[in-house]
């Protein structure tokens, strides 16, 4: 098969992987809604291996692109989708590399936007976290006391239990 079938072929498999990607990151984005931190840690797992067939795919990916920079005497930088779009000869591979192209555009819009939200989620997750903390530890006035009924400590500093032992 030529450079440019291959990286098409590539170029399908990432996108498949990413497609794949975007449905796990919708999960996620109702699992942290749930708040299912099991749930949660299996879909961690996940992202981990697809970002490791991402990963190896975008190496590929570069293997090609720079195979078929060469064959057409162009830096790897200059190799664009539009650009080679105008360079190859195939009426057939043009149309294919213009559909794969728009649809991993918003593929990975799509990917980004649900991304922003899960970490929207997710701050907003840590920040009730600290504030129920700070509401558990913060005692106004001392609580605890000494033999004596003294409190043994400044005013207002934070203690996790207001009562002694």
């Amino acid at each position: 098969m030529d450079p440019i079938g291959q990286l098409i072929l590539v170029v399908e498999e990432l996108l498949h992987e990413h497609e794949a990607f975007l449905q796990v990151a919708e999960r996620k984005k109702q699992t942290l809604i749930k708040g299912d931190i099991d749930t949660l840690q299996e879909i961690l797992n996940v992202e981990v291996s697809f970002v490791r067939k991402i990963e190896a795919l975008e190496e590929e990916r570069m293997r090609q692109g720079q195979q078929i920079a060469e064959l057409y005497n162009l830096q790897l930088e200059e190799l664009t989708a539009t650009k080679l779009a105008a360079l190859i000869e195939n009426p057939e591979q043009v149309a294919k590399l213009k559909l794969l192209t728009g649809r991993f555009a918003k593929v990975v819009g799509d990917l980004q936007a649900v991304n922003d939200l899960n970490g929207q989620l997710i701050r907003q997750s840590l920040d009730l976290v600290q504030r129920t903390i700070e509401m558990i530890t913060d005692v106004p006035g001392a609580g605890l006391y000494t033999g004596k009924g003294d409190t043994g400590q400044a005013a207002g500093q934070r203690r996790f239990f207001d009562t002694q032992a």
